[in-house]
């Protein structure tokens, strides 16, 4: 699941700070496991 909304963030416009900073999020939580 978390990959699905990893691939989705990355489809987003990459300007958007906001997407950023939520798959930079996604990608710690999903480190910290």
């Amino acid at each position: 699941e978390l990959t699905r909304c990893f691939n989705r963030a990355m489809k987003l416009e990459p300007d958007d700070e906001s997407t950023q900073f939520n798959v930079l999020r996604i990608s710690i939580n999903f480190s910290s496991r």
